[in-house]
């Protein structure tokens, strides 16, 4: 299933491809088309529009 987020670095907007199998709620990263950086994207599957309700975050480097 393709639905369309918002990247939380640069707001551009981006594709994701999100399988309904993988369960109901799921964390995934993807980096943006433009800008090239991670996002950290929460999918939870909404059963009243048939979609996922996505939360989007930029990715939170580990400390060195």
């Amino acid at each position: 299933m393709e639905q369309l987020y918002l990247c939380a670095h640069c707001g551009e907007e981006n594709e994701i491809e999100i399988e309904p199998g993988d369960g109901e709620r799921q964390r995934l990263s993807a980096d943006c088309v433009g800008c090239r950086q991670v996002n950290m994207i929460t999918a939870q599957y909404n059963f009243n529009s048939n979609e996922f309700d996505l939360s989007v975050e930029r990715e939170i480097p580990e400390s060195l």
